[in-house]
């Protein structure tokens, strides 16, 4: 993106991103060149692994870019009621602080804003950021994670003040990953006021069933000739994964098998139970193949009442998306896919696909229900009510094994072609005793 240079352009609320993502931008790297200027300290072992420049930031900047993110944020400022900014606002996750700058340029009247980034290097960004604005006195900044915090005033607020507003950008690809739940959960309990208003106000889960080869080695080794036992009998993990699914389906290496379809609804002002949550869903397959997982994506309503969501990560051709302008392909936010047990469901053109949903506090994952199974979930997946959801794990140690990495292991082609390689390279080698080898 070109960002603009000055402030010039939010004064009347116009332009808004650009600038602050412009300032923010340059505040992080004048804050990481000066980190790399100081002498070694004790912090030397956190430097080392956060990098003298910005390399351990990326995620953020590529987030500071997100154009549309940052309108459908400021849109929503906008938009809030009058009763959303009647006590101070919690800024979770501020990072360099660009979100509570934008609510406070979009709506003055808001008393104060407190940010709470556990990043400490983020949180001098946000401090640096607030300090050279015309907010200074509106905005603080609280460098620790907000489940520690037992009341506002340990942020700098007033004794018994609660918050009327808390604006929460702590999503991933999965919309759950980043524990924005559990998060939420602990603020309404001990930092929000009861009634609180959220930006954003509630989320929307969308799918559809996937046929690929290549995700579906992300989490097996059925085909690997070379694999033991153990892991050729590994149902792989319910954690969902980070996916292009538009550039995966451009490289003929997946296939659509479905409509989009929806999963459920998740309120970020009145929070589902911590227990999770489960739906069966009947899914009409559109294309015949071999369900190998289930991609999925999240649309969110930014304002409590919004009629639709502003704000997804979903892939360019998924209806959810239509009425959002596109600004480019989404890089801060991929789509998440559930990739599921082995041996895949093949599934017929029409054939009416019946899926369970689950999530809890942390994640999204889906399971195939058997034909003759009738309406109830069978196990594993089912649980009594009264015990908390649990994603699936690995039966095994395949799971420690990076995607990458499992995705090369199940390349059968090249582990062929790497045999024929050492053959090769062996045939002109003179027989010496294995004792040399071993280095006796």
């Amino acid at each position: 993106l070109a960002l603009a240079d000055t402030q010039t352009e939010i004064e009347d609320g116009s332009g808004a991103g650009a600038s602050l993502l412009s300032s923010a931008g340059q505040t992080m790297r004048r804050h990481h060149d000066t980190k790399a200027k100081q002498p070694p300290g004790p912090q030397d072992d956190l430097e080392a692994r956060a990098g003298a420049g910005t390399e351990a930031h990326a995620w953020h900047f590529d987030m500071l870019h997100d154009r549309a993110r940052l309108e459908a944020f400021a849109d929503a400022f906008g938009r809030l009621p009058a009763a959303a900014l009647h006590g101070p606002v919690l800024d979770i996750g501020c990072g360099s602080g660009v979100l509570g700058l934008a609510l406070l340029r979009c709506r003055p009247e808001t008393l104060r804003v407190y940010g709470i980034e556990v990043d400490e290097d983020l949180a001098a960004v946000a401090r640096a950021n607030v300090g050279q604005s015309q907010h200074s006195k509106q905005m603080h900044i609280c460098a620790q994670r907000s489940t520690t915090l037992a009341s506002l005033e340990d942020a700098g607020g007033a004794p018994g003040e609660r918050a009327a507003l808390v604006v929460s950008e702590i999503l991933d690809a999965g919309l759950l990953g980043e524990d924005c739940l559990g998060t939420l959960r602990h603020a309404a309990n001990h930092l929000l006021a009861p009634g609180y208003h959220a930006v954003p106000a509630s989320a929307e889960i969308f799918a559809c069933a996937v046929e690929s080869a290549t995700l579906a080695s992300w989490q097996h080794l059925q085909h690997a000739s070379w694999a033991p036992a153990a892991y050729l009998q590994d149902s792989g993990d319910g954690n969902p994964h980070d996916v292009v699914l538009d550039r995966l389906v451009a490289a003929g290496a997946a296939r659509i098998l479905s409509k989009e379809f929806r999963v459920f609804a998740i309120d970020f002002e009145s929070l589902p139970p911590s227990a999770g949550r489960r739906e069966v869903l009947e899914v009409q397959v559109t294309e015949a193949g071999r369900v190998d997982s289930i991609a999925f994506w999240w649309r969110c309503k930014m304002v409590r009442g919004d009629a639709a969501g502003t704000m997804t990560n979903a892939p360019s051709w998924a209806p959810s998306a239509k009425h959002i302008p596109q600004l480019g392909e989404i890089d801060h936010w991929r789509q998440s896919v559930c990739v599921l047990p082995q041996p895949a469901r093949h599934a017929a053109k029409g054939e009416v696909l019946r899926l369970v949903a689950f999530h809890n506090d942390e994640d999204i994952w889906f399971r195939c229900l058997e034909e003759d199974s009738g309406s109830s979930i069978p196990s594993p997946v089912a649980s009594k009510a009264s015990e908390p959801l649990q994603v699936p794990k690995a039966s095994s140690s395949l799971t420690l094994w990076s995607q990458h990495r499992l995705w090369t292991l199940a390349d059968e082609a090249r582990t062929l072609a790497l045999r024929r390689a050492v053959r090769t390279a062996m045939r002109g080698l003179p027989p010496r005793p294995w004792r040399e080898h071993a280095g006796a």
